[in-house]
């Protein structure tokens, strides 16, 4: 438990809910919508989410992470991968409200994220 200015916060730490058991998820999409990483939860009041992504090609990739929407460039991160690259995508922004994550890349099944999740309730 963390305390802030006299206010309580409670936090637990997890994976994306389209993860099983922590495995990566392959980027499918190549378009929008994106393949799903995560969507908040409603048992927590806000979520702090980070992503990381590895490009598997043998070229440099452009991946586009789709946070809260779809519009373009209000809801989306273009990240240039390169061969072998696992950059950290986003550092624990937050999420909430039912919002959701995807991500989609020129190509089709050479990325692969994760996603870690805090949850944070006042």
């Amino acid at each position: 438990m963390v305390k802030t200015k006299g206010t309580q916060f409670t936090t637990s730490l997890g994976f994306g809910s389209e993860q099983t058991d922590g495995r990566f998820i392959k980027i499918v999409a190549t378009a929008t919508p994106g393949t799903a990483l995560h969507t908040h939860a409603s048992s927590a009041k806000f979520q702090r989410v980070s992503l990381w992504a590895w490009n598997t090609d043998s070229v440099a990739r452009v991946l586009t992470v789709e946070w809260a929407g779809v519009t373009s460039p209000d809801d989306t991160i273009q990240v240039n991968l390169p061969v072998n690259g696992a950059p950290q995508l986003v550092a624990s922004l937050l999420l909430a409200q039912g919002k959701s994550v995807a991500a989609f890349a020129a190509a089709a099944n050479v990325v692969i994220c994760h996603a870690e999740v805090k949850d944070v309730n006042a």
